[in-house]
């Protein structure tokens, strides 16, 4: 009896001093509430065989998938919201600076002599040359921004990776004496969620209760008590649009386009939104421009003289050669002039010179292929855009990424400062005919990109495009909120601790202890009898 009473005091023991710890660990992220395990010895005495971790591999996997969707729709919702508010907003869309310019030169009809309204057209040039190159900016800012993101997340994501490798040396370790405590597992998958909320986690538990984590391309993040390395790269052919490679040690793998998590979401949105925006804002900047510029020169200022640009020159000579970019291996340089702006996309292009030496151009990035054909003069035109030679010679095996609106919003400024250099007239002695001045004010409604649509339907598009994105992307964030909750829920419910549940625990722990106690006592007053007799 006295060996009954101590195995069962001891057992009590041991249930209470589990249940306090579930007790103090209630409110721990990421705690799985533990039990212990009674057993039967040969002598019939019990006692703990083990302090059992309670939780459910399925319901485990499931919370970390859903962290992995979650990370991905939080950062391009975010992403996208910003872009939003920086295109659509009363302070920053294009806009009221595009309807006030064209205003001004309607206004100017009334008196295409007067200095004052002159003057007006070009002060609200300026503020629509300022307002481009606001836009510009943010749309800049943004991707630092991401570039910033992205740096971070991935010394987070390399830690993560690191705390892991740790974590299975001390698992294994621990398996190997056969005490592996809840502490060190909980931990574990912790970080795995943590993880998967920055990349794409494919978790594979061993025998030895450590896990290997890859991504869901195969590549290994984490093997045993070995971490490999994410790093940030510069792009190819952007270098300003950063990639992500993996260092196994050996070599250095570029990562593609199935990373997951936030990490992938950051770049998914500079990529198809983000990049694209800032492609369109600059081709409506070269359109415009363009457009003005060409009419003013069509005629005459208030002395008879043929029309200056008002806005900056869109194919001057470090405009034309600042779209070209040759790739490693190119001696040779590229020109690029807008020879038609109502053709323009708002595309990029890889060009390759064959080893025949013919150019293929591909619309970057993952679009269709094409062969220009070479004029007499040796140059190539598609889309809007003439290619000539700059520098050096094409050779085989040449390269060259192509932007065509490279910097056209940012760079856009009026260079005119006399505003009785505003060509209104159509006739070099009559300085008050305002007929060009009314084909100029016709451009405000004048179908000028690709034409289909006036700037400003093509701003327009633009803002709606990138709300519809944004509305899709909080559609994406707010379904996977609620299947993250789900997920965490579901976990919850089966390894946290339920306090209720504890509290009831204690009771029965206490009430066992002292009946053990008691079995003890009585086991001492028998034997005491015995003794006296």
């Amino acid at each position: 009896m006295i060996q009954n009473g101590i195995a069962g005091m001891t057992a009590a023991s041991t249930s209470l001093m589990v249940t306090s710890t579930n007790i103090a660990n209630a409110s721990v992220a990421g705690y799985s509430r533990q039990q212990a395990v009674y057993d039967t010895s040969p002598t019939g005495t019990v006692y703990v065989s083990s302090i059992e971790r309670i939780t459910d591999d399925f319901y485990v996997s499931q919370a970390q998938d859903a962290s992995n969707s979650l990370g991905y729709a939080t950062a391009f919702a975010s992403q996208s919201s910003k872009l939003e508010t920086t295109l659509s907003s009363d302070a920053m869309s294009l806009s009221p600076s595009l309807n006030a310019f064209f205003e001004s030169l309607d206004a100017a009809q009334a008196d295409p002599m007067d200095s004052a309204y002159r003057q007006q057209v070009l002060s609200e040039a300026d503020n629509l040359a300022a307002q481009f190159n606001t836009l510009s900016g943010n749309i800049y800012d943004q991707m630092d921004d991401i570039n910033q993101e992205l740096t971070t997340m991935v010394d987070e994501a390399n830690n993560l990776m690191t705390h892991l490798a740790e974590l299975n040396q001390e698992i294994a370790q621990a398996d190997a004496a056969g005490a592996v405590s809840g502490d060190l597992l909980d931990e574990r998958d912790r970080t795995v969620q943590q993880l998967s909320e920055l990349v794409g986690v494919e978790a594979v538990y061993q025998d030895d209760q450590t896990v290997d984590a890859f991504l869901p391309s195969g590549e290994p993040l984490v093997v045993n008590g070995d971490a490999n390395e994410i790093l940030l790269m510069d792009g190819e052919p952007n270098s300003e649009m950063k990639q992500l490679g993996l260092d196994t040690g050996t070599h250095v793998k570029v990562l593609g386009e199935d990373i997951g998590g936030s990490l992938q979401a950051q770049m998914d949105f500079r990529d198809e939104v983000l990049e694209p925006a800032l492609n369109e804002l600059d081709r409506m900047a070269l359109v415009l421009a363009d457009n003005v510029n060409e009419q003013l020169s069509e005629g005459y200022d208030l002395d008879g003289e043929s029309g200056d640009m008002l806005f900056n020159d869109i194919n001057s000579e470090e405009a034309k050669k600042d779209r070209s970019t040759s790739l490693e291996g190119t001696d040779a340089a590229l020109s690029v002039e807008i020879s038609d702006s109502s053709e323009l996309t708002a595309e990029e292009y890889l060009v390759e010179i064959d080893d025949n030496g013919q150019p293929v151009v591909t619309v970057y990035p993952g679009g269709d292929s094409f062969e220009p054909e070479i004029s007499a003069d040796g140059t190539i035109t598609f889309d809007g855009i003439t290619l000539s030679v700059a520098e050096g010679s094409i050779e085989p095996g040449d390269s060259f990424y192509i932007e065509p609106g490279k910097n056209a919003a940012a760079n856009m400024e009026v260079i005119m400062d006399d505003p009785s250099k505003l060509a209104f007239s159509k006739e070099p002695d009559e300085p008050g005919n305002n007929e060009n001045l009314l084909a100029l004010s016709d451009l405000q409604d004048a179908d000028l990109v690709e034409g289909e649509l006036s700037v400003n339907e093509a701003y327009n598009e633009l803002v709606i495009d990138v709300g519809s994105t944004t509305a899709s992307a909080m559609k994406e964030y707010n379904a996977a909120m609620l299947v993250y909750q789900e997920a965490n829920s579901n976990l919850l419910s089966m390894a946290g601790v339920n306090m209720d549940e504890e509290a009831s625990n204690l009771l029965i722990f206490q009430q066992t202890y002292a009946a053990n106690a008691k079995v003890i006592s009585a086991a001492d007053e028998m034997m005491n009898t015995i003794l006296a007799i």
